[in-house]
């Protein structure tokens, strides 16, 4: 009931206030976040214990994703979503799996004299029809799910080729002025 929901609401609330005050620890003042996912449950929903534990997890994700220090009390709709980055967490690891993942390479460009001065190593994932998603639709996901340590090792693994001193990387003739950058 809507009552019983407020309830719960407050109460978890008040706690997440208390676990959020300031300590001293040893001198120094200590201060901690909290996020709470909650979801209610009784022997009489048609929805099992199982459930309920996976709605709260839901729930948690939803409240660490607008901010943390969130208190949220899942929602019907919320299965939707949780579903959905179910979906693309799986798409992610075939993804990586099929080596999908390809790293770019972004100029740093220090100005006024156009000169470069780092490259930034991104990771884009190609689709099987030649595109590539846009990182807004996999990069929070991957947070999430810890897939974002797989990607960036494909981005990585460049950033060790350069750290050994190779180059391989070029450019072509209309982009001149990278060229002259490069050269030592």
């Amino acid at each position: 009931s809507r009552k019983s929901n407020d309830s719960i609401m407050t109460f978890a609330e008040t706690l997440r206030i208390a676990i959020t005050e300031p300590i001293d620890f040893s001198g120094l003042q200590c201060q901690i976040g909290a996020t709470i996912g909650l979801a209610t449950w009784s022997p009489i929903d048609p929805v099992g214990v199982e459930q309920a534990l996976m709605d709260a997890d839901t729930a948690l994700i939803a409240g660490k994703s607008m901010g943390r220090n969130q208190t949220v009390l899942f929602q019907e709709d919320m299965r939707g979503l949780a579903v959905k980055n179910a979906r693309i967490a799986a798409q992610i690891k075939v993804g990586l799996s099929e080596e999908a993942f390809e790293p770019f390479y972004q100029p740093q460009i220090a100005t006024p004299r156009t000169r470069l001065i780092d490259l930034e190593a991104l990771a884009r994932w190609k689709q099987p029809d030649g595109t590539y998603a846009p990182a807004s639709s996999f990069i929070d996901v991957a947070n999430e799910t810890g897939l974002i340590t797989e990607i960036d090792h494909v981005a990585c693994c460049f950033n060790r080729i350069i750290a050994a001193g190779r180059r391989p990387v070029t450019f072509t003739r209309s982009s001149a002025f990278l060229d002259e950058a490069l050269a030592p």
